[in-house]
């Protein structure tokens, strides 16, 4: 906007579904890392760890057969993309998200127990007003209640066409947010 240059909507798209796989990235890497820092509560706290990185990792390979690069992959470029979607590529996406569809239950069963519930329901709890003034967002804030998203509320690239669905919780603790 501030170029006034116009993205083409090929490019829209595809910023949109490589802003998604960085979502997942980052959830998996996020739940993975929590199941180590709770320690014992998940098979000595590596279980976890592994299934979500198992996951993790067919991010990063899609990434680098997109960009030829796994981390600070440079795909947005002014006015457009830098490279476009090798002969394949949609395949192996919608692959990996049907697979990943498959393995959610089992990141909930390693998360249901009591030791990850102890140290997860009633811990860390943002109420809405706190949330609100200290300017938290995301998983935080709408584990507190707060039902705001902005690929939803205010839609970049092509989340104006994304039926995006916003869990909202309204406990504020940390079994909220990961929920």
């Amino acid at each position: 906007k501030l170029c006034d240059v116009s993205v083409p909507e090929r490019a829209q798209v595809l910023r949109t579904i490589v802003a998604e796989l960085q979502r997942i990235g980052s959830h998996l890497l996020w739940l993975g890392t929590w199941g180590l820092d709770l320690g014992g509560a998940i098979g000595g706290g590596a279980s976890l760890f592994m299934h979500c990185f198992r996951e993790r990792e067919m991010v990063m390979e899609l990434f680098e057969e997109l960009t030829g690069c796994r981390f600070h992959y440079n795909h947005h470029m002014v006015g457009g993309q830098r490279h476009d979607v090798p002969a394949g590529w949609d395949v192996k996406v919608k692959g990996f998200l049907d697979l990943l569809d498959g393995r959610i239950d089992e990141y909930e069963n390693l998360c249901e127990n009591t030791i990850f519930k102890a140290r997860a329901v009633g811990v860390g709890v943002v109420d809405p007003i706190l949330a609100m003034e200290l300017g938290v967002s995301g998983p935080v804030a709408r584990a507190s209640g707060i039902d705001h998203d902005l690929r939803r509320d205010a839609p970049y690239c092509a989340y104006d066409r994304v039926d995006v669905q916003v869990p909202v919780r309204t406990e504020g603790d940390c079994w909220a947010r990961y929920l």
